[in-house]
């Protein structure tokens, strides 16, 4: 699941509803109180291998799919649509975006930073290795936490 930030600042507002009580998924909390949920379905379009990251962020999805970073735009109908994609040189573990970035968590390769400023064409933008494996990113303010 990928969620805002500010959607989440107010989902710890709300007490867990009917639905969500019986049904125990914490989406339903988000339908109870007027916040509509975007179903993206991505599963079965894994050109490259298997995805185990992503996120959202301003119309558009970032998933990986084994070591390529796919970029989709988010449709009117809650489709995807493919606009880009990035190879990286290893398995993508965890995605986070800051303005026109996305922080990349490459597995054995370390933080990669992807210019996404056109999602059509994403370029390289920087990397840091790790002594360890990168297994999530998470970015706040000018700092990223691999």
């Amino acid at each position: 699941y990928a969620y805002r930030p500010d959607a989440l600042a107010r989902y710890v507002t709300w007490a867990p509803g009917r639905l969500e009580l019986h049904e125990g998924l914490e989406q339903l909390r988000f339908l109870e109180n007027g916040v509509p949920v975007l179903c993206v379905e991505v599963e079965g379009r894994w050109s490259y291998g298997p995805s185990q990251a992503v996120t959202t962020d301003g119309g558009f999805v970032y998933f990986g799919s084994g070591t390529v970073l796919e970029i989709a735009q988010v449709t009117a109908s809650g489709t995807p649509q493919l606009v880009g994609e990035v190879v990286l040189p290893g398995l993508i573990k965890g995605i986070d975006v800051s303005g026109d970035h996305a922080f990349v968590a490459g597995s054995s390769s370390g933080l990669r930073v992807i210019d996404v400023s056109v999602p059509a064409a994403p370029l390289g933008a920087g990397s840091h290795v790790l002594p360890g494996p990168a297994r999530g990113v998470a970015v706040s303010g000018a700092h990223a936490y691999v």
